[in-house]
């Protein structure tokens, strides 16, 4: 996983009106949601954008590891 494109994708959105599809609910806890708060603030993003770029990035991965076997 290359968190350097991962976070290029993130950052070429900025932060607008969330859509009609929404995440479900993670319990991530204080610390880890206080991090994901700050980068989100800095970067001018959303939360939800910076979990979705890193679940595509994610399952992509282990789904060509997976069709290559």
């Amino acid at each position: 996983m290359d968190i350097n494109s991962i976070e290029k994708k993130i950052l070429s959105r900025p932060f607008k009106k969330p859509n009609q599809c929404t995440m479900f609910g993670i319990n991530l806890g204080l610390e880890l949601n206080r991090r994901l708060t700050d980068y989100a603030s800095k970067n001018n993003v959303s939360k939800s954008s910076i979990v979705k770029n890193l679940l595509i990035a994610y399952l992509d991965e282990k789904e060509i590891k997976v069709l290559t076997k």
